[in-house]
């Protein structure tokens, strides 16, 4: 590290590592976040397209049965449940995607038509939600729920209606049609997102509606329901709840050991929510390879770094390891040689240098032939200064007793001055230590003012509980008169039911003996 072309290349070379580094850490943190940011956004907009699907295919559905209560035979009043029936048995088995549909009248009771008999009173369908939105005139839906059908294998279902009107634009009931809640699965299943992803849905109870898995949907499986027996979906419970509360939006969990990202939408006329889930280990596949080759990149950029340092290390330590060489033999006095041409005519700062070194040369030149005159006129005054300097001798003695005759008053006046000094520092002491007695007594002033204001703060303390206390004395007074007023009353009431009872006593003896003489 003594060598200046060392220590540029170790210089040069860190300084690169760290910009490199630094680059490669912004780099993959930069595509990172950009790589997360695209995914949530593209797993927000395919949630919010596959709810329109969603909707749209339901809608589908819905125009279809709303077809269907217009048929004359169906809104007419004067067709019987039978023909009604009889004729939506021929359009079940011409379109396979319903089980099957029935009607339902103002009273509450639905018929299907693969059940129907004559004497058979329906099924009550007066609570179900559907039924209620059908009589108001509006499109109904029973969510998807596992069938008690024994017909249906305990397969989930899900029921469409929309009303009836008759002639006069009046709801005389409604038409529902069941569908197997699969097709919900069957249009999820094309959705996701890459390979690893799915889709799935929920309804606003957080119930999965839909899912890859069908035995979860069959199950009805609610992990907010169960996450209190199985902990390990809690992450998943959270999302739920999070897709219930928000609606909308984009949230990572993690489920089955997999991290997860999963964008969500509302569907519109139902509580349902689409869901679409991307695995975040496919998402940022991409970013260890760019890491790699980042890294390879970084290394390539350090190795012809060091190569590039290296020679610009060269160019630079060459001219000044000649300009070193050169001044040591100047420091060695060795002036016969002048500064190479070629590092002269450089326009840098080593060119600059080695002039700057000719032309110390070539003043030192100069000055040694002027050191070489000037030798010998000091020689010859030299002879002159001996003569001099005998005079001085002379006169120096002379200087010499004068000075011990000053340093000698100087001494006596030194020895006045320090007892000048001593008499100060005592004249010090006396007042140091009448600050300290001034800072002691303003010390007590100080407490005997705060004694004095703590007394006065007791003192109306004392004189506000003394009122209290006195308030406190008038209402146990007042109690007392009031319990002696009661005592008399008690008293008078006493001596009336004493003197009643004597009386009593009286005329139940005159009563015994009147009885008595009846008897007799």
């Amino acid at each position: 590290m003594k060598s200046i072309k060392t220590k540029l290349i170790v210089y040069f070379s860190v300084l690169i590592l760290f910009v490199s580094g630094s680059f490669a850490i912004v780099s993959l943190t930069t595509a990172g976040d950009a790589v997360t940011q695209e995914v949530d956004k593209a797993l927000g907009l395919l949630a919010e397209e596959g709810s329109r699907m969603i909707n749209a295919r339901i809608d589908t559905h819905y125009v279809y049965i709303e077809g269907l209560s217009t048929r004359d035979l169906i809104s007419s009043e004067e067709a019987s449940l039978e023909e009604k029936l009889t004729f939506l048995e021929v359009i079940v088995q011409q379109r396979e995607d319903y089980i099957r549909i029935g009607i339902v009248g103002q009273d509450g009771f639905l018929h299907f038509t693969d059940s129907f008999r004559t004497d058979d009173t329906g099924i009550d369908v007066n609570m179900r939600d559907y039924f209620t939105d059908s009589m108001a005139g509006r499109r109904g839906m029973m969510p998807p729920t596992v069938s008690i059908n024994p017909a249906d294998n305990g397969s989930v279902v899900v029921a469409l209606s929309a009303p009836i009107y008759n002639t006069n634009n009046e709801v005389i009931g409604g038409l529902v049609g069941i569908k197997d809640a699969n097709f919900l699965n069957a249009i999820s299943d094309d959705m996701g997102f890459g390979d690893m992803g799915y889709a799935f849905m929920i309804n606003g109870e957080g119930t999965v509606i839909a899912y890859p898995d069908r035995d979860r949907v069959i199950n009805q499986w609610n992990p907010i329901e169960e996450v209190q027996h199985a902990p390990t979906l809690q992450s998943m419970a959270g999302l739920f709840e999070t897709m219930i509360e928000e609606q909308t939006g984009v949230s990572s969990y993690q489920f089955e050991g997999n991290d997860l990202y999963s964008g969500y939408a509302p569907i519109e006329g139902t509580d349902w929510i689409m869901a679409i889930t991307a695995n975040e280990e496919e998402v940022l596949g991409a970013i260890p390879r760019l890491q790699r080759s980042i890294t390879l990149t970084a290394v390539i950029i350090l190795a012809i770094s060091i190569a590039l340092c290296y020679l610009i290390g060269n160019s630079i330590v060459k001219p000044i390891i000649s300009t070193i060489r050169y001044s040591e033999r100047i420091a060695d006095l060795d002036i016969t040689e002048d500064m190479p041409e070629v590092l002269m005519k450089r326009k840098d700062e080593i060119g600059s240098l080695a002039t700057a070194f000719q032309t110390i040369t070539d003043n030192l030149r100069v000055f040694i032939r002027q050191i070489s005159d000037t030798s010998q006129q000091v020689a010859a005054s030299s002879e002159e200064l001996t003569a001099s300097s005998q005079q001085s001798a002379t006169a120096a003695d002379e200087v010499a007793r004068t000075i011990e005759e000053i340093a000698k008053g100087a001494n006596d006046q030194a020895k006045d001055t320090e007892k000048g000094v001593e008499h100060i520092n005592e004249l010090g002491d006396l007042i140091e230590k009448d600050q300290q007695f001034i800072r002691n007594l303003n010390t007590s002033a100080n407490e005997v003012i705060k004694l004095k204001d703590d007394g006065l703060e007791i003192l109306k303390e004392l004189v506000k509980k003394s009122n209290t206390t006195n308030q406190s004395a008038k209402k146990v007074h007042e109690i007392i008169v009031n319990t002696n007023e009661s005592a008399e009353k008690i008293d008078s009431a006493s001596q009336m039911i004493k003197d009643i009872a004597a009386q009593t006593n009286l005329l139940a003896l005159n009563a015994a003996i009147e009885a008595a003489r009846c008897n007799w």
